[in-house]
C-alpha cells in the first residue's frame, strides 16, 4: 500500500479508481470467512487458559489439536444457536468420554 501511495505522490496525473459498492458474488465468501474468524477468535478468548499457553500467545484456530477445536466450535454453537450440538446416535451411543470425544470430531 505504501508504494502505491509513493507511486501517485511521484505522478498526479495518475488516478486511481476504487469502487465503493460491495460486490456480492465476490465478496460474500470474503465476509464469510472473516467473520467466522471473529467469531472463532471471540470463542477462543472465552476458553479456560491453560498454564503453559497463558504467558504464550494463543494459537490460531487451525494450530489447535482436535479436542480443542471441538470445545472452541461447541461453545460458537451454544452462543449462536443456545444449546448444545446434536450429534448422530452413532456419536452418542458411545459409552466412554474418551471415544465419545474421538467420535465427535470424527463426524
Amino acid at each position: 500500500m505504501k508504494a502505491i501511495v509513493k507511486a501517485l505522490q511521484g505522478r498526479p496525473q495518475l488516478k486511481i479508481e476504487v469502487p465503493i459498492a460491495a460486490v456480492p458474488g465476490l465478496d460474500r465468501p470474503a465476509l464469510i470467512d472473516a467473520e467466522l474468524a471473529s467469531e472463532l477468535s471471540q470463542a477462543m478468548a472465552q476458553a479456560p487458559a491453560r498454564k503453559k499457553q497463558a504467558a504464550t500467545a494463543a494459537p490460531s484456530f487451525d494450530q489447535l489439536d482436535a479436542a480443542a477445536k471441538l470445545d472452541v466450535l461447541t461453545r460458537l454453537y451454544q452462543h449462536d444457536l443456545g444449546g448444545e450440538p446434536k450429534y448422530p446416535d452413532s456419536v452418542t451411543s458411545v459409552k466412554q468420554k474418551p471415544e465419545q470425544i474421538s467420535a465427535k470430531i470424527d463426524s
